[in-house]
């Protein structure tokens, strides 16, 4: 019997501390950071008239602050681009030093392969994709792993298939 009260009594004093200590690892992604996405999304159309055509999205403008904050039930990443862009809300979870981010609709910018520019914003050149995500915090960066839900999108009255996604999100905290 007192082999079991000192069991009970050392395990009621040894949980509660193990319990605080994953708490605060996960408090440790919780902050501010700048961000850039970079990396490489090309499609091909899959119209049925006529040769398929490659096309190009670019991440060029995908930089600027992001906060991570911590909600009742689980964590959003808020990401404002720079450059008047948009601002970017991706609800996730974080365990220890690991964040997922959950689907969010993310514009991308198409790229003119005519001329290899980007084309204007204001010739309807934005393509929002679901994107999600999963990474790790590493001595004050946090690189993320992208990927698209999406398997397909509509450009100029053609329908475009994700030949490749490979987009990665690196954040220095501040």
């Amino acid at each position: 019997m007192r082999r079991f009260i000192k069991l009970f009594l050392i395990s009621a004093l040894v949980l509660p501390t193990l319990v605080s200590c994953q708490k605060s690892l996960s408090k440790s992604i919780v902050g501010n950071y700048y961000f850039k996405v970079s990396g490489r999304i090309t499609g091909f159309s899959i119209d049925e008239e006529g040769p398929s055509e490659a096309i190009d999205l670019s991440t060029f403008r995908m930089s600027g602050q992001m906060e991570v904050i911590d909600t009742t039930g689980g964590y959003i990443a808020r990401l404002s681009v720079m450059l008047g862009g948009p601002v970017l809300l991706f609800p996730g979870t974080i365990e220890g030093e690991d964040i997922k981010f959950d689907d969010a609709s993310v514009p991308f910018t198409v790229k003119d392969s005519a001329t290899a520019s980007t084309v204007s914003n204001s010739t309807g050149s934005v393509i929002y994709l679901n994107v999600y995500g999963q990474g790790r915090l590493y001595d004050g960066t946090l690189i993320v792993d992208l990927h698209c839900s999406d398997k397909s999108f509509a450009y100029k009255s053609k329908i475009y298939e994700i030949d490749e996604f490979e987009v990665d999100l690196v954040a220095d905290k501040e």
